[in-house]
Order: C-alpha cells, then sequence, then structure tokens
C-alpha cells in the first residue's frame, strides 16, 4: 500500500527558466538578469506578442505589452517617478504621461505621426526606460 504522505516539491536555482507548450513553442521565460541588466518574466502569446515585468538592479520597474511594433509601457523610477509610454502601430512615439526624468514634474505628450501634436512641456523626455 502507497503511503498518502505528500511530496516534497525541491527547490530549483537557475539564472534562467523557459517554459514551452506542448507544441515546444516557448510561452514563459523566467530571467534572473544579471549585475547590470534587469530580472525579466517574459509571456508569449502568438504573432510576435507578449508582455514583459522586469526590475532592473537600481530599482527601475517597467510592465510593458508588446505587439509587432507597437508598445504600451508603465514604469516607476528609484526615485518614484512614474511614466507611461504608448507607442503607435509603427513603433513611433504615439502618448508619454508622467514624470520627468530631470524634475520629477508631470508632463503629456500627444504625437501624430512620430511628430509632437500637443505637448504640456517642451521638449519633451522620454520617461519610461526600456
Amino acid at each position: 500500500m502507497k503511503s498518502k504522505t505528500p511530496k516534497k516539491f525541491k527547490h530549483i536555482v537557475a539564472r534562467s527558466i523557459t517554459l514551452k507548450d506542448s507544441k515546444g513553442k516557448m510561452r514563459i521565460h523566467l530571467d534572473g538578469g544579471t549585475s547590470k541588466g534587469p530580472a525579466t518574466i517574459s509571456v508569449f502569446g502568438g504573432h510576435g506578442r507578449y508582455i514583459r515585468i522586469s526590475c532592473s538592479p537600481d530599482g527601475d520597474l517597467l510592465i510593458s505589452l508588446h505587439g509587432k511594433r507597437s508598445v504600451a509601457a508603465l514604469g516607476v523610477t528609484p526615485r518614484e517617478d512614474a511614466g507611461l509610454e504608448i507607442r503607435d502601430r509603427d513603433g513611433r512615439p504615439g502618448t508619454l504621461l508622467g514624470a520627468a526624468a530631470d524634475s520629477g514634474e508631470h508632463h503629456l505628450v500627444i504625437f501624430r505621426n512620430g511628430k509632437i501634436r500637443l505637448s504640456t512641456s517642451q521638449p519633451p523626455v522620454r520617461m519610461v526606460k526600456g
């Protein structure tokens, strides 16, 4: 008769782990990063699209949604400045919203065809790393 005691799970230590689906396609990738590079969790969907969550060694936090060329990213810096960056389907800047890296003051910049259409500050500052 088999024992009914639960199996003990082992602790896995690795720098990165890749999980594949039943067809061998990479679906999830966990990467512990390096002393200079971010630790990331990436979840892959179809058509080249994926979600990435990352944290750099200096404390930058980033959640990004990637299409083939479009990106929506939300980030927070170690100084507690937060920003949102949205790129259009051609990979060009679309909208920037959040704290400027130098002052921490919040701004909004809207682009059309990659050129500034509306801005509450000049010049626009990239607010989200990645």
